[in-house]
């Protein structure tokens, strides 16, 4: 009975790593469709025009005056 129940204990424990082992294998097939290549983006220069970074870089100005005008 006891090499009965060694067999039960080994054999979930094979299933389990085994499914565990597929459920990585699995996550990681999926995760590597979704990796992102950073050559794309050399000319990211050329996606925020000037008008907007202006507009940009006025509102954080506006905002760290009115910021230091409450302190």
């Amino acid at each position: 009975m006891s090499k009965g129940l060694g067999f039960l204990i080994l054999g979930i424990l094979a299933i389990l790593g085994g499914a565990i082992f597929a459920a990585l294998v699995i996550k990681n097939k999926l995760a590597g469709n979704r990796n992102i290549d950073f050559d794309d983006f050399d000319d990211f220069e050329h996606v925020v025009d000037d008008a907007e970074l202006e507009h940009f870089l006025n509102e954080k100005k506006d905002a760290e005056a009115a910021k230091e005008e409450e302190d």
